[in-house]
């Protein structure tokens, strides 16, 4: 039940977040981010939009196909973790500037997804909850 509730959850907040990056021309702007001409615009969409739609259409998946439920906890944990220490680290470098209250709060957002999907996914691999394809 507890898997079921975060795939809904963060896979509904990470589509919406990544199709408002898609389609807004604010959402950069909002972030302190500014794309340098067209390839830029291209390259923040594509990646603030893209790849965090898919992220969450993946775990949206995952509510009725078990494989790519483990499969999106797992790219939660790696790739949400690279996420999280990449925005730590330079935040860091950056020293009490760096952590801005928007930094701040993104920095607890992803200890908190990779940190639940975690839990659920060793879940999984204890409890045998794996499909055979996995195991």
């Amino acid at each position: 039940m507890a898997e079921r509730l975060y795939l809904a959850i963060m896979g509904l907040a990470l589509a919406a977040t990544g199709l408002f990056a898609v389609v807004s021309d604010t959402m950069a702007a909002s972030l302190g981010i500014a794309a340098l001409g067209v390839v830029g615009d291209i390259e923040i969409r594509a990646v603030h939009g893209g790849l965090t739609l898919g992220w969450g259409l993946l775990l949206l998946l995952g509510l009725r196909f078990r494989v790519l439920a483990l499969s999106g906890l797992a790219f939660t944990v790696v790739g949400g973790g690279c996420l999280l220490l990449t925005r730590f680290i330079t935040a860091l470098t950056f020293g009490s500037s760096g952590f801005t209250g928007v930094v701040t709060s993104l920095i607890l957002i992803e200890i908190v997804m990779v940190g639940f999907a975690y839990v659920l996914l060793r879940q999984a691999t204890r409890t045998g909850g794996l499909p055979e394809v996995v195991q």
